[in-house]
């Protein structure tokens, strides 16, 4: 938030307000499945991790671990 006091002329609500906008609309893209990039700075997406086997580590039982998606 710092980042974008210092960059733009924002007051401190402001710019936190808009890094909060941002932060939702990547969060709402994402859970639709679609990507989003910025140009400069990267791109993120979603991806399906499928289902597999684990360990619990408190009690050595083995688990089943659901599929999931996954942001990336």
């Amino acid at each position: 938030m710092k980042l974008l006091l210092l960059k733009q002329v924002y007051q401190k609500k402001d710019a936190g307000s808009a890094l909060d906008t941002r932060l939702e609309t990547i969060t709402e893209t994402l859970s639709k499945g679609d990507s989003v990039s910025f140009i400069g700075f990267g791109t993120f997406s979603t991806s399906k991790r499928a289902a597999r086997s684990g360990v619990n580590p408190s009690t050595g039982e083995k688990i089943q671990i659901a599929e999931s998606t996954v942001a990336k």
